[in-house]
């Protein structure tokens, strides 16, 4: 309910914000998020961006319209993924999460097969490929993959969010 981040600020605790689940709005926009917020481009009871790009290319197309321009690509490509990453981090939220699967997706050749596969929970469903989510490289191989790293780290690097406290 609308009344709920009026208590979340009063408290000091932070809100997820799912930019496809906008309390108001057709989306959320990270640059306008409180900053008691944490912005995510997806979570573990939703499809993953890429997924939900095939699933709803109307909504998808939408969406990228209203924050990247015109001609939006039919498939999420590895460079959406990229950008909307990017939103997040830039945006005024304290924290910006993501699905290790979003993370994989900005990388053409670390994107699995189908990503309607790569959800974590199907809300409302009970059986074996519920809560199944395996990443598909080990922990080691993923250390490897230096030009992956070192993309993902200048990402968080040029954001600003490379500090501590």
């Amino acid at each position: 309910p609308p009344e709920a981040f009026d208590v979340l600020r009063e408290f000091g605790i932070l809100g997820l914000r799912i930019q496809r689940w906008p309390f108001s709005g057709d989306f959320g926009n990270p640059a306008d998020y409180d900053y008691l917020t944490v912005g995510a481009t997806s979570c573990h009871d939703c499809s993953t961006l890429r997924a939900w790009w095939e699933e709803d290319r109307c909504r998808s197309h939408a969406f990228f319209r209203k924050f990247y321009g015109d001609n939006p690509p039919h498939h999420c490509d590895d460079w959406v993924s990229q950008m909307v990453v990017e939103t997040h981090l830039l945006g005024s939220n304290m924290w910006a999460i993501f699905p290790l699967q979003d993370l994989l997706d900005m990388w053409d050749e670390h994107r699995t097969q189908d990503p309607g596969k790569d959800a974590i929970n199907l809300p409302d469903v009970v059986g074996e490929d519920n809560w199944s989510y395996r990443m598909p490289m080990t922990l080691e191989t993923l250390l490897g993959k230096d030009h992956f790293n070192s993309f993902t780290a200048d990402l968080i690097k040029t954001s600003g969010r490379y500090s501590t406290y």
